[in-house]
């Protein structure tokens, strides 16, 4: 019994092992190099943050090295109780004289990187779907490739609006988990095939209106900036993206559903679910 449980110990910490390194980063220090400190709170010991500028004096193995600390006696610490401490660098303001009013561009501009379309190689199949499926299944996304482009896309269904309104504060009670969330449970339940799609960038395809516009600016370092398109965290844009999906699913409510950005297509059968599937990727 002994050796049963050392056998199963010793495979628990390989896993534990190989799931610690999979990020683990080599790093080494000089004498004289800033770095920071990760130690205990003074007014909470429980919790830690790091602490620093301070100065590495020596290094006596690959992952032990003396610190010294301001005002205090040098310490000897782990290589995973330190990090790199970095100058933040100086930021000039510069203000730029402009004669008339500048006019704001037609088309807004997005910065990125993007990489144009995806492609249909890339979806997550799964293994136990038979070949000719497969073949079938990535046959028929092929003709809706610009719907996995990683480049958002614009649409004109829909407009986000932002009323402030009176300025009292709203009261809002704690409710409870919509029952948005059984209803989806009780019509996936029956079904055979399910596929499940996750607009990642589908916020970004919905446009502000002229006035949301001026109230969603934000203030950087560098610059002011505005959002054009609807934003993640606003406190209404779940709602608003919802009724996008809702009426952009109409006539398909028998075997599609959607919980804010993420679609769940489901079927009897593997060929029904082909014409489902081409069906919501037509409209989207």
């Amino acid at each position: 019994m002994m050796k049963v449980a050392q056998d199963s110990l010793a495979e628990a910490q390989e896993k534990q092992c190989v799931w610690y390194d999979k990020k683990a980063r080599l790093h080494t220090f000089e004498q004289g190099n800033k770095i920071m400190v990760f130690l205990p709170l003074k007014t909470d010991k429980l919790q830690a943050a790091w602490e620093g500028p301070h100065v590495i004096l020596d290094k006596l193995d690959n992952v032990t090295y003396v610190v010294a600390r301001s005002g205090k006696r040098p310490k000897t610490f782990h290589v995973n109780m330190l990090k790199p401490y970095f100058n933040k660098n100086d930021v000039v303001l510069w203000i730029s004289s402009v004669e008339g009013s500048p006019e704001d561009p037609e088309e807004p501009v997005m910065y990125g990187d993007w990489d144009g379309e995806a492609g249909v190689e890339e979806l997550f199949l799964p293994d136990h779907l038979p070949s000719q499926d497969k073949d079938k299944l990535l046959t028929a996304l092929k003709d809706f490739g610009t719907v996995f482009s990683n480049k958002p896309g614009k649409m004109d269904l829909a407009v986000h609006s932002i009323d402030t309104g009176s300025h009292r504060p709203i009261q809002s009670k704690p409710y409870p988990l919509t029952r948005r969330m059984d209803t989806l449970l009780d019509h996936l339940g029956p079904a055979k095939v399910i596929s499940t799609l996750n607009l990642s960038k589908g916020f970004w395809q919905m446009a502000l209106d002229p006035d949301a516009i001026a109230k969603s600016a934000f203030t950087t370092p560098v610059e002011l900036y505005e959002f054009t398109v609807l934003p993640f965290d606003m406190r209404n844009s779940p709602a608003s993206f919802q009724r996008l999906i809702n009426n952009l699913l109409q006539g398909c409510e028998q075997f599609a559903m959607a919980y804010i950005n993420d679609i769940a297509i489901f079927s009897q059968d593997f060929e029904s679910h082909l014409i489902h599937l081409t069906t919501v990727l037509g409209k989207i």
